[in-house]
């Protein structure tokens, strides 16, 4: 049985969200590894769609990466961060 043991914390994020907004994203995505339950970000450029890079987790092969949260870089974290799950396209 899996558990539900969170791979971030807020602290995490909002470092991830500091430097997301520093290198010009508008969205960032966080992606885990179901098999090593690690995360990582994928940051999102203006100009891009961020519900179609997210569309893309689980990819065609069912990939054992998925896509968990999409923070919008422009709106408050403090109440993205409130959120469980938070999908802000």
């Amino acid at each position: 049985m899996r558990s539900c043991v969170p791979v971030t914390n807020p602290e995490k994020v909002r470092k991830w969200l500091s430097e997301a907004r520093e290198q010009g994203a508008s969205h960032m995505l966080i992606i885990t590894d179901t098999n090593s339950n690690k995360a990582f970000t994928m940051l999102v450029m203006p100009g891009e769609d961020p519900e179609a890079i997210w569309a893309n987790y689980p990819g065609p092969r069912k990939s054992v990466y998925l896509a968990r949260e999409c923070y919008k870089i422009d709106d408050d974290w403090d109440e993205q961060l409130a959120l469980f799950r938070v999908k802000k396209f």
